[in-house]
């Protein structure tokens, strides 16, 4: 039986950088050697970053498979097993992963370099071979992988968690790539445990008697005692120059404030309040930190965090007296085991979109997620894409988007040209908006608003070849408010009952009562309810009644009131 493979190799000539030509390896059942056959004149660039290149390709990915089809007509007579892919090596996708990571700092390509020279030397010492093709890299050379690291290679917890990590991504990059078919680290892989052990710590006295000993190496003891006075990694002081220390009257000026503990510092609200003179910071301050999640970690919502304020600010003028804990303040009690959350148990969880908005303004940037993401149930229907589904076959898009700049300039002609900047949480793309696109859109069109664009996407050459990979840009048509289009788009909201927290129709009628009547007017949405039984499945509309204005506040009031994931529009 014959195996017939192909690989691909680099182009070592300049006018041909950054392509590869296909390698066929032909195995035969006789044992003989395997032999190969290359075409030099079969490019296939690895970015095809431009129109003609990504023809290039496109035409040449055709040759291969009509040359790979001869190759199996050639050796029919010798059993032939077809291959319709080639293979990657483990060898070879490692140093590949290691090309990639050449734009990155120093310390992280040397972290990426000794966990990929561990997974080999795992392959040296188990059997297997490093060669071999990647999507031969299962479940049990992972789990074996883990075990070695641990018991034979004698890793730290630490260090064995890292090296682990660094064959996780460079699997999950070979799946990326269209290497590999299968992931095993998708089906929730066991991890080694980083290491518990307790910090050592040095004493005062200890630090003094180091400066005191002789060292044959003074410069080794003056970088010791450095790192040990600021604090800092032993790979930071090594990369420190003069120009990172400021320099007042000839005498060089360090302050370093740090402070690091094994376990959280605080507990809870409570405990910060108790710890902290919060009074300084005033209620603003408490406000930004509880807005920006930093008592995330210590409250049990961000939404509690908010209201907790006030409380804190209680707590901390009125001390922790007793008599103060009678009069029911929050962080009045020195009893820890009080639950200072008790009152507010009840308080319901802040939307993502008010969450992301309280991060903008108190931190200047969104920290938990992006806000296209929050209202991503609701504007399916108005948008054809998202930014990371762009391809090259993609001629026009409507794409909803944050629109990060704009900037005007007048054209050759002395008309108004404005470029932006958008995103929507997938991606990132430049526009440009001009004529009555622009004149319908003016008020309209502002940095940090989020808007739907439609209009015709082209390669964006420039910075295609910054980047090093295809990147596209709109010239855009039209732009809308999503509220418009939603009006236009969503004629049919329906309530799943099954996935409501709802349990009969009555409580629906329940939840209904509710809504005040001036919400249901001029609107020409209509309100359905998803019914569902074991044989059946009915779409009932609930009258002409129940129509509404489908705006973004409107859709999200009636998730609140269903349920998120009822909701079906």
């Amino acid at each position: 039986m014959a195996l017939i493979t192909y690989s691909f190799i680099p182009s070592k000539k300049k006018e041909n950088k950054g392509a590869e030509y296909p390698r066929f390896r032909i195995n035969l059942q006789n044992g003989s050697e395997p032999f190969f056959k290359a075409f030099n004149d079969v490019l296939v660039y690895k970015r095809a970053n431009t129109n003609d290149k990504q023809k290039i390709n496109d035409t040449n990915k055709k040759k291969i498979k009509a040359i790979h089809k001869e190759l199996q007509e050639q050796f029919k007579g010798s059993e032939y097993s077809n291959v319709a892919k080639g293979t990657t090596t483990l060898d070879e996708h490692l140093s590949h992963m290691l090309e990639l990571k050449s734009d990155l700092s120093n310390n992280t390509q040397k972290g990426y370099e000794t966990a990929f020279k561990s997974i080999k030397r795992f392959c040296e010492e188990k059997g297997y071979n490093v060669k071999m093709d990647i999507n031969k890299v299962n479940l049990q050379f992972v789990d074996e992988y883990r075990i070695w690291l641990v018991s034979e290679a004698k890793y730290a917890g630490d260090t064995a968690l890292k090296y682990f990590v660094g064959l996780g991504t460079a699997l999950k990059k070979a799946k990326q790539y269209g290497k590999l078919y299968y992931n095993p680290f998708d089906e929730g892989v066991e991890y080694p445990k980083s290491s518990d052990e307790e910090m050592v710590y040095l004493t005062p006295d200890e630090v003094t008697r180091m400066m005191k000993t002789e060292c044959r190496l003074p410069l080794v003891k003056d970088a010791f005692m450095f790192m040990i006075f600021t604090g800092i990694r032993s790979q930071d002081c090594k990369s420190l120059i003069w120009r990172n220390l400021p320099i007042i009257d000839s005498v060089v000026n360090i302050q370093v404030k740090t402070q690091k503990r094994k376990t959280d510092v605080f507990k809870d609200l409570w405990d910060f309040s108790n710890k902290t003179d919060i009074k300084l910071g005033g209620k603003k301050s408490l406000e930004a930190l509880s807005q920006s999640g930093a008592f995330d970690s210590i409250a049990p919502s961000r939404t509690i965090a908010i209201a907790c304020v006030e409380d804190m600010l209680k707590g901390s003028a009125n001390g922790s007296s007793a008599e103060v804990a009678q009069n029911g303040d929050l962080f009045a009690t020195i009893n820890h085991e009080f639950d200072p959350y008790e009152k507010y148990k009840n308080t319901s969880d802040m939307p993502l979109s008010e969450l992301l908005a309280l991060e903008k303004k108190s931190l200047g940037y969104y920290l938990s997620g992006h806000p296209v993401n929050a209202i991503e149930g609701s504007i399916k229907s108005i948008r054809s894409k998202k930014i990371s589904d762009i391809s090259h076959d993609t001629k026009r898009a409507s794409l909803v988007c944050l629109i990060n700049s704009v900037r005007q300039i007048k054209d050759r002609k002395g008309k108004p040209l404005t470029f932006i900047n958008f995103d929507d949480g997938t991606g990132i793309m430049d526009g440009v908006v001009a004529g009555e696109a622009l004149e319908d859109c003016h008020n309209i069109l502002k940095e940090g608003q989020i808007l739907v664009l439609k209009g015709a996407v082209e390669i964006d050459d420039f910075r295609s070849k910054d980047l090093g990979d295809a990147m596209y840009r709109m010239r855009v048509k039209e732009v809308h408010t999503l509220d418009s289009e939603l009006l236009k788009k969503v004629l049919k909201v329906v309530v799943n009952i099954e996935k409501s927290e709802l349990l009969s129709l009555d409580k629906f009628s329940e939840k209904l009562d509710e809504i005040d009547a001036s919400f249901w007017k001029e609107g020409l949405c209509q309100l359905h309810i998803r019914v569902s039984t074991d044989e059946s499945e009915a779409i009932i509309n609930i009258g002409d009644n129940f129509k509404f204005l489908p705006t973004l506040s409107n859709i999200s009031y009636l998730k609140e009131l269903f349920g998120s994931e009822a909701l079906e529009i």
